[in-house]
């Protein structure tokens, strides 16, 4: 847990400097593209990391260092979004509507990453079969269900689905952020008692 807190605090820490540095061309929509290229990049580096079903796979995944660097891109997108003058300038109430769209898109995409496990957790099965002849339930478990720290799953968490419910849950923070931002300046002007 101190290590999730700590590479967030890391990852926060990284996007002040960056930040810093580049100012107002932070949130320059060529920015925004250029985040959005280098994140669906990592997503295809993650993906070409996964092994066939079946296939050995050596011990741990490689593809555990590439969350470092999404992180650090996704709470840059974050402020990009946030701070970008034309999604400042909406109303309340359309921010609302775009959070609720944003939501039931993840909503969408969570439902087709549960049909792709399914999936993918029939093919390994197959494919061990293949192999052994036999199925092993034990290998079977440790190979579909090992999340992350399987190399098997990559596929499964780096594909263009898991970018866009990536780049979805960066919008929806962005969202909640300006949301909260107005409620605040509202609530300081005196429009809301």
């Amino acid at each position: 847990m101190w290590m999730l807190i700590l590479i967030a605090v890391a990852g926060l820490f990284v996007v002040g400097v960056i930040a810093a540095a580049l100012g107002r061309r932070l949130i320059s929509p060529a920015a925004i593209i250029v985040n959005l290229l280098l994140i669906a990049l990592i997503f295809g580096l993650g993906h070409a990391g996964s092994v066939e079903p079946g296939d050995p796979s050596g011990n741990g995944n490689p593809a555990l260092l590439l969350t470092i660097p999404l992180l650090i891109l996704g709470f840059t997108l974050i402020f990009q979004i946030a701070w970008l003058t034309p999604f400042r300038r909406l109303r309340s109430r359309l921010l609302l509507v775009v959070l609720f769209g944003l939501l039931a898109h993840q909503a969408a995409g969570f439902e087709i990453q549960a049909m792709r496990y399914r999936q993918l957790r029939t093919r390994i099965a197959e494919a061990l079969q293949d192999r052994t002849g036999e199925l092993d339930a034990h290998q079977l478990e440790s190979v579909a269900s090992g999340g992350l720290l399987s190399i098997h799953l990559n596929s499964h968490f780096f594909h263009t689905n898991t970018y866009l419910l990536f780049v979805g849950w960066a919008a929806i923070a962005a969202v909640a952020a300006l949301l909260i931002r107005k409620a605040v300046v509202e609530r300081q002007s005196g429009r809301i008692s």
